[in-house]
């Protein structure tokens, strides 16, 4: 089976945040997996991403759903970015 269904990128959304992470009560894991239809890697890279940022706002900080969607923007450019690369390469 080639790509991931809801289902199955809800519990990548779910291994990728360590339990010990502090997560805060508006994260959503429900609807990004339902609304980002992205593979495992980027999931990774997105919530890296956002425990970086939210572990820069110093002690006590939490992960919330503002770190996590900025981080799915990036990842999302990152992504478009190097499929031009890789498109004008082919040309």
């Amino acid at each position: 089976r080639l790509g991931f269904d809801e289902a199955d990128r809800r519990l990548i959304w779910q291994v990728a945040i360590p339990r010990e992470a502090p997560l805060a009560p508006d994260v959503d894991l429900a609807f990004l997996a339902r609304q980002f239809k992205v593979a495992g890697g980027n999931i990774q890279n997105v919530t890296l991403q956002a425990a970086f940022a939210a572990a820069e706002e110093g002690p006590g900080a939490r992960i919330e759903m503002r770190h996590l969607l900025a981080a799915m923007r990036r990842v999302k450019r990152s992504d478009c970015a190097a499929t031009r690369r890789s498109a004008s390469v082919l040309r």
